[in-house]
């Protein structure tokens, strides 16, 4: 699109910008070492420079008319000193209509086919729409749960590993608030028995998976508890890790229940 053409958007401003918000734009131009946005009563959105050069494998699989959300960073760019807003990427449409896919399996718990791609002790990672996913051991199937009658970390980690490149039937458990998805291999979430409890209840249960996003708790019978960072006394001061390990006992109690999901504190 031509310079003129810009100005023109640019004058049909009708509500101001503010440094830092983030708004839906439509990508309008590609140049060699620019892009630029519709960002509609905001005016126009550019990228250059090293915020170009940084997203340029990003860039270039965005094609012309496509939607994004975007950060303003500067409400005019210092090079062309045209009135452009200098923006960042914050998502694409292809991760926007990701995260609505994500939505609806877990809303209607369909199963679908994943990668494994590594493995620690507490479980098995995945990769789904770009996103960090876990799937703790506790969720895995009879068939591929590993069998260490010690119940040795180091053994389980073994059994684990050996899952890594192959690919699994699993539903979509939960997606956590800093975006990290659970997964389940197990055939039906809702046979598991969420219902008899109630908030406030004190349960006894057995770490069966640790993350750097919280701990699991089997609290019975195909039945787990999430414990975050923030409700494990000494978190703060250590690694989850050197504080509670797989196997251990522990007394919980519940201060939310979400359908079949709970979660559980250790600060009692």
């Amino acid at each position: 699109m031509e310079e003129k053409n810009f100005k023109k958007m640019n004058n049909k401003i009708i509500s101001p910008p503010k440094k830092e918000q983030i708004i839906e734009a439509i990508l309008i131009s590609k140049d060699n070492n620019a892009v630029f946005f519709d960002l509609g009563p905001k005016g126009i959105g550019i990228i250059y420079g090293r915020e170009y050069l940084q997203l340029k494998d990003i860039i270039k699989n965005i094609e012309i008319g496509e939607k994004v959300i975007v950060k303003i960073n500067n409400l005019e760019d210092d090079i062309f000193e045209t009135g452009y807003r200098e923006v960042s990427i914050v998502k694409t449409e292809k991760e926007i209509l990701g995260q609505g896919m994500l939505q609806e399996l877990r809303e209607n718990q369909k199963e679908f086919e994943a990668q494994v791609i590594g493995a620690n002790r507490g479980g098995l990672l995945f990769n789904i729409q770009n996103q960090q996913a876990f799937l703790p051991a506790s969720q895995l199937s009879e068939e591929h749960y590993p069998k260490v009658k010690d119940g040795d970390p180091q053994k389980i980690l073994e059994e684990l590993q050996k899952f890594i490149g192959k690919k699994m039937k699993v539903r979509l458990l939960n997606i956590l608030p800093d975006g990290k998805i659970i997964l389940t291999e197990k055939s039906s979430i809702k046979e598991t028995p969420a219902k008899k409890f109630e908030v406030g209840d004190k349960v006894t249960g057995e770490i069966s998976g640790i993350t750097n996003f919280g701990v699991f708790v089997k609290i019975s019978k195909g039945l787990e508890g999430l414990v975050y960072p923030s409700e494990i006394p000494n978190s703060d001061q250590k690694p989850i890790s050197e504080i509670l390990r797989l196997g251990q006992k522990v007394t919980a109690k519940i201060v939310k229940i979400d359908g079949e999901r709970i979660y559980l504190t250790l600060k009692i």
